[in-house]
């Protein structure tokens, strides 16, 4: 007996269960590596003067001491902002970038595959589907549970993965359309196309942008077969069971998702006692920052989906479908992180603890990383049907071998 299955099919689905058996991980690198630095603070010449009479009310104490406490608060805050700026950066040198930008690509190509095709609906001439959902990573929600969550945490740089999806489908089933002969391995009558296009950004949800505090645009275009590889089956007449058969899948699918929010920064506090010349006196000079920096994700990705369903239909009023298959993904994550932030620079009396500003000046940070998704993964989905004559309702689970999620309602016509 001949396969239905045609050659092209045949061979995607052999040699892409190679790629399932050894999945490839996401490469990522730095090519930007943080920097971070302080803009120059010093204190004028000719106010030290000023300064020691304000702090400690002594006119000669002042006259004696000011030009030593010029330099000598100089030399201090210098240091300690090399200080501060070296921890830092150390700190953010040791951050793995590769769960984050692959969470972002992985929930961004499984929102995408929430609604390539009908999976439920024998439709004969068209079927119009409209659904949303959205594609989440699992350390997604812990992350926002964490308001603290960010570069200054010890667990490293956030891991975040969540993409939103409404999509527009249409079907279309070549059995009505055209009647051409059979091949050797393929019934084009068996065969349904589909285009779908997705367009949306934070702008029209504004509500859920300001919740989750980020901004997003996402766009997304597909096109795909559905081939029916074994044909349905009444298992009891009028309509008490129907057994859809198996269908075949596969297409290509094209993604981009463009991500913004604020993170915070790593927290630090440098105090260094520095003494008055000539007296018993002496002063702490202080530095502390504490900033948040805006990460920015642009991604594109193509994905080619290679899957296989099943559904089942009783008493015409509700279908249940599952199915599964493998999903080969190539593309490209960018990763940006910049901030300029104000570094708050004072002196304090240790007698009286009073606090005298000094100047507020700026630390910057850059970074930027590159990243794609990973290459292949295996992907199950489960979902059911309520069916009304002409409209049918539905909601759909997906998950995949990345750890994440993704759940899709919607509504069809179909005729």
């Amino acid at each position: 007996m001949k396969s239905m299955l045609p050659s092209w099919l045949r061979v995607i689905l052999t040699q892409g269960l190679l790629f399932a058996i050894i999945p490839l991980g996401l490469e990522s690198s730095c090519f930007g590596a943080g920097v971070f630095v302080f803009d120059a603070t010093s204190i004028p010449p000719g106010t030290g003067t000023d300064l020691l009479l304000k702090v400690f009310g002594n006119q000669t104490l002042a006259d004696a001491a000011g030009p030593e406490i010029e330099t000598s608060l100089n030399n201090t805050f210098k240091a300690m902002s090399t200080t501060m700026a070296t921890e830092i950066n150390n700190k953010v040198s040791t951050f793995d970038f590769k769960p984050t930008l692959s969470a972002m690509s992985n929930a961004s190509t499984l929102a995408a595959s929430g609604l390539p095709v009908d999976y439920a609906t024998p439709f004969k001439l068209f079927s119009l589907s409209v659904g949303g959902g959205v594609g989440v990573n699992k350390d997604t929600l812990a992350t926002f549970k964490n308001q603290g969550a960010g570069l200054g945490t010890d667990a490293g740089f956030p891991k975040i993965g969540i993409a939103p999806d409404i999509t527009m489908l249409l079907g279309i089933n070549l059995h009505s359309l055209v009647t051409p002969q059979p091949t050797n391995y393929v019934d084009p009558s068996r065969l349904s196309v589909y285009g779908s296009f997705t367009s949306l950004s934070s702008a029209s949800f504004p509500s859920i942008a300001q919740a989750l505090h980020l901004t997003f645009s996402y766009k997304n275009y597909g096109l795909y077969g559905q081939y029916k590889v074994v044909l349905p089956v009444d298992v009891v007449p009028f309509g008490i069971l129907h057994w859809g058969g198996i269908d075949a899948i596969s297409g290509i699918n094209y993604t981009a998702l463009k991500l913004g929010m604020g993170i915070d920064m790593p927290k630090s506090t440098k105090a260094t006692p520095v003494a008055v010349v000539g007296s018993q006196e002496s002063l702490t000079a202080q530095i502390s920052y504490s900033g948040k920096a805006a990460m920015n994700v642009d991604l594109h990705s193509f994905t080619i989906p290679v899957e296989f369903s099943t559904s089942v239909q009783t008493l015409y009023a509700l279908s249940v479908y599952l199915g599964g298959g493998l999903d080969i993904n190539t593309g490209s994550s960018i990763l940006a992180i910049n901030a300029d932030a104000p570094v708050e620079v004072v002196i304090i009396n240790p007698r009286t603890k009073d606090t005298y500003s000094i100047a507020n000046t700026k630390a910057s940070f850059d970074l930027a990383a590159k990243g794609s998704p990973t290459f292949s993964d295996i992907r199950c989905f489960a979902g059911a049907q309520v069916n009304f004559p002409l409209l049918k309702i539905f909601v759909q689970g997906s998950m995949n071998t990345t750890n994440t999620l993704a759940v899709y309602l919607g509504a069809r016509v179909a005729w």
